[in-house]
């Protein structure tokens, strides 16, 4: 059976405003553009729909933002449609996925990538379909900031445990991640030595924030926010993060 629209049911006719209120008290809103797609999307059949989301050309005045299939995924879960709900989550998947193993991968150790990502793609859609909170509501107002936050968030996780693991493990344990940084440089290995033998002494947070550094290029600020930095990572100023280096 062909699949309805959004248009099917008067309660679905309106967009269902934001709830969450930010730092200053205001109500979040999303852009006025955002706004306009999720209007047209309610004239809509499926197939139309699900055929304007797969259009991948940025620049192309057909282009469904990212905050705009946030919405569309949370108002056909409401609905129990979970077929369409699936299908547009492959597309803002899609859309994702290298963002996500890039800035992953510039965090953690190859082997922990998987986990890093399956662990924010699982915080992701736990609040985009959370319809008993606003947690969710960002992801609307500015889906890629959302989505780096959450990077963050689950690479902060996977380092305290690293952290409580490198506690607990010799120095030539190859899960040591400033052991393996290191290596991948192919240094010399009386300078190897040397190297593994100052980071284990350096105590937490200045060891991550050396190798995130100088083994990662990770920059301590930058004008683009969906730039990972020191600054953010650590919620620290700049200066305290120049200060620890």
């Amino acid at each position: 059976m062909k699949q309805s629209s959004l248009q099917g049911d008067d309660k679905y006719k309106l967009v269902i405003p934001l709830k969450h209120q930010g730092i200053d008290g205001r109500v979040y809103t999303r852009l006025d553009c955002v706004e306009a797609q999720i209007r047209e999307t309610l004239v809509m059949d499926a197939d139309m729909l699900i055929e304007r989301a797969r259009i991948q050309l940025i620049d192309s005045t057909e282009y469904f933002q990212e905050e705009c299939l946030v919405y569309l995924i949370r108002e056909y879960h409401r609905r129990e449609q979970l077929q369409m709900v699936n299908s547009l989550a492959e597309i803002l998947l899609k859309r994702c996925t290298k963002h996500i193993n890039k800035q992953v991968r510039k965090a953690v150790h190859p082997r922990n990538v998987d986990d890093c990502f399956n662990d924010i793609l699982t915080m992701l859609f736990e609040r985009v379909l959370d319809h008993d909170s606003d947690r969710g509501d960002f992801a609307q107002v500015r889906f890629w900031v959302f989505l780096d936050r959450l990077i963050t968030e689950s690479v902060k996780k996977l380092w305290k445990i690293q952290k409580n693991d490198s506690d607990t493990s010799s120095l030539d344990d190859d899960s040591n991640p400033a052991q393996l940084e290191i290596e991948d440089k192919k240094i010399p290995l009386d300078l190897m030595v040397v190297c593994r033998d100052g980071l284990n002494a350096l105590k937490e947070p200045y060891r991550t924030v050396f190798i995130l550094r100088h083994y990662e290029d990770w920059q301590v600020e930058s004008d683009d926010p969906n730039e990972p930095t020191l600054s953010c990572f650590f919620k620290k100023t700049p200066r305290t993060i120049r200060n620890w280096l």
